[in-house]
């Protein structure tokens, strides 16, 4: 196998070319060798089933219905032109970092693990799958891909650790896609800790019903370069989505984030929330958008983007969208960008608290305020051990 070079999380409606921000391309030195390394526990929570692992042919005839619905649900669909993005045609299911990332997958001949939750089941305990590539070097990638589908009325969660050791290189990536279907409930939670010369990429292609509910809670704290994409279409009456996001930028990382929440059943809702830090020479793309569908009437949708910039050297660019077809809809969008402020540098350092411990203190603060969501005591003291050694 060659180098990894492909067009990641493109906009869904293009922007001005000169500001470099309709998509991401992700490119990774010579790659001579793929692993699927991601570990299941050794006895899975009762009420969840594992199913036949599925190649790229499988994974297209498992979503073939749930594409059905989804195009059945687009009024008076608009072609791709020159203003729009085709990149989830092809796809099993639309997913934030578009369809080169299912043909890499397929080319790579990463088959899915696959599991499902019978209707009316409630998992009392979460679902943990660890991708850790201690053993990624420069020349090897790590990739994995998995299917989680809730019948009606269930509800499971899936938590998903990834992380290298310090001094790992290479590519480690990953694809998750999400079926909710009525009533059901899917919380996903991830947390990414690789080490600063590994390039990872992680998508997210969702699916909710009627009154179905996807919530997701995600961590991005390590890496060299960092492509994260997650689209969930809100297909169903009432469907609901809700993500907490919180990442770390420092050195000389670079993140590059897509998150779409696309309305279609009516009175859907979704709520992303985003906390970022960004320090020494970092840089972070964000691109969220809302789009509600013609057919969505009564939808509401919000994204906000909270940064907080700890150096005069960092990057930070964002461009949050909001689409719309449909007239009796509420979106609302909105991104602040600040630094640490006087008053609470003062405060501070009146008590004998210097700027760089008040740095780190915001940092952790910051981090642990969408760390404390993630249900799994070992999880979060990885975080915290994480945070210690970095910072």
């Amino acid at each position: 196998m060659a180098k990894i070079k492909i067009d990641v999380n493109n906009l869904p409606v293009l922007t001005y070319r000169f500001l470099r921000m309709n998509e991401e391309q992700m490119e990774t030195g010579e790659i001579e060798t793929v692993e699927t390394r991601i570990s299941l526990p050794e006895k899975l929570p009762e009420g969840i089933r594992k199913e036949e692992e599925l190649d790229e042919e499988g994974v297209q005839a498992f979503f073939a219905q749930t594409r059905e619905k989804i195009k059945e649900s687009t009024q008076e669909a608009t072609p791709p032109n020159g203003d729009t993005s085709a990149r989830y045609e092809t796809q099993a299911l639309p997913s934030g970092m578009g369809r080169e990332v299912d043909r890499l997958l397929a080319s790579c001949g990463v088959k899915a693990q696959v599991f499902r939750v019978p209707a009316g089941e409630k998992v009392k305990e979460p679902l943990v799958l660890k991708m850790h590539g201690q053993e990624a070097e420069e020349s090897k990638a790590c990739l994995a891909r998995q299917v989680i589908c809730a019948e009606e009325g269930a509800e499971v969660s899936v938590m998903i650790d990834l992380h290298t050791d310090a001094e790992a290189e290479g590519a480690v990536g990953m694809q998750t896609l999400l079926l909710a279907k009525k009533d059901a409930v899917i919380h996903l939670y991830q947390v990414q800790m690789a080490g600063e010369r590994v390039q990872i990429f992680d998508d997210i292609g969702a699916v909710a019903e009627e009154n179905a509910r996807i919530d997701i809670v995600r961590m991005d704290l390590g890496g060299e370069r960092s492509y994260v994409g997650c689209h969930v279409n809100l297909l169903g009456k009432k469907s609901d989505l809700q993500v907490n996001t919180a990442y770390l930028c420092r050195k000389s990382q670079q993140y590059d984030m897509d998150y779409i929440a696309t309305h279609r059943g009516q009175k859907s809702t979704s709520d992303m929330q985003f906390r970022g830090i960004l320090m020494d020479e970092a840089k972070k793309t964000f691109r969220g958008t809302l789009d509600f569908k013609k057919g969505s009437a009564g939808a509401s949708g919000e994204e906000a983007e909270d940064n907080l910039l700890l150096s005069d050297r960092a990057v930070n660019r964002t461009i949050p969208l909001i689409l719309c077809e449909e007239e009796d809809v509420n979106g609302h969008h909105g991104a602040t960008i600040g630094q640490l402020g006087e008053d609470l540098m003062f405060y501070c350092q009146a008590r004998g608290i210097s700027e760089e411990e008040a740095r780190r203190m915001m940092v952790r603060a910051r981090m642990k305020s969408v760390a404390r969501m993630i249900p799994d005591d070992h999880i979060r003291g990885y975080v915290e051990d994480y945070l210690r050694k970095t910072l």
